[in-house]
């Protein structure tokens, strides 16, 4: 469930110019009254080399100088390709510590991609990863953003 005081980061990896969905999504959660920040392109080329350490160094940063609490992560492109950049990303999430389950401060990580790339998702995370395939209403929306 979605506190008072959530603030939600949604990026993306460079590779993927897709926007549309992200913005909308900001704009609903920012209507109803959250915080949003949107990953820039050092933040997206950040994304795209997660592994590396002055891009994690980057989006941890990132993560704490705007007290992100909810991130979304987005991949319109190809399926397989989304379940690696996304895999990768929240391995390395993981990792240094910051999801909430590790004590870091991130409450929810959520993906958004093309269908397939969705069920992949689901399946591979076991559906503790909110998915969103751009098909959802602003209700279905906000229902799985909690």
């Amino acid at each position: 469930m979605l506190k008072y005081d959530d603030v939600f980061g949604l990026i993306r990896p460079a590779v993927d110019a897709h926007t549309l969905g992200i913005s909308a999504v900001g704009k609903l959660l920012e209507e109803c009254g959250y915080k949003v920040f949107y990953g820039d392109a050092a933040i997206s080329r950040a994304v795209a080399r997660i592994t590396k350490i002055n891009n994690i160094g980057l989006l941890t940063g990132w993560i704490n100088k705007n007290r992100i609490t909810r991130l979304g992560f987005s991949y319109r492109l190809e399926p397989e390709n989304a379940q690696i950049f996304f895999g990768v990303f929240y391995k390395k999430l993981k990792e240094i510590k910051l999801l909430q389950e590790s004590g870091g401060a991130i409450r929810r990580i959520y993906f958004a991609g093309l269908p397939e790339a969705c069920e992949i998702i689901k399946s591979e995370y076991d559906n503790k990863i909110p998915v969103f395939s751009g098909d959802e209403t602003q209700a279905e929306t906000l229902i799985k953003l909690g």
